[in-house]
């Protein structure tokens, strides 16, 4: 079986491959994960995705020769007052807060 390689850290990647029977290793890739002016966020998404997976094939370039390093990366856009606005990790209670007050309502 092909070495599966997740480059990220999140746990509840991992775990939700797990539970369809898919085994991974981890590694954060550590990138900025900052949108570049004017990206959508459809190209963020791609593009972290890709970044992601570059930097741990660069990290561990003799360590995962014949593995398939997964990237991959999800990003949130919702109407606000102002216009569509992307929601990154929340990062404190009081962000979390307001982003899914941001979010109330809206499909």
């Amino acid at each position: 079986m092909t070495h599966l390689v997740l480059a990220s850290s999140s746990q509840y990647r991992k775990m939700l491959l797990a539970n369809i029977g898919i085994q991974v290793d981890t590694c954060s890739p550590e990138i900025d994960e900052s949108p570049l002016p004017n990206e959508t966020a459809t190209a963020l998404s791609l593009r972290l995705a890709q970044q992601k997976a570059e930097k741990v094939a660069q990290l561990h370039s003799g360590t995962f020769n014949e593995s398939i390093i997964i990237g991959s990366d999800q990003v949130a856009l919702v109407e606000s007052p102002s216009g569509p606005r992307l929601l990154g990790k929340p990062l404190s209670i009081e962000n979390a807060v307001d982003q899914l007050l941001l979010c109330r309502g809206k499909p």
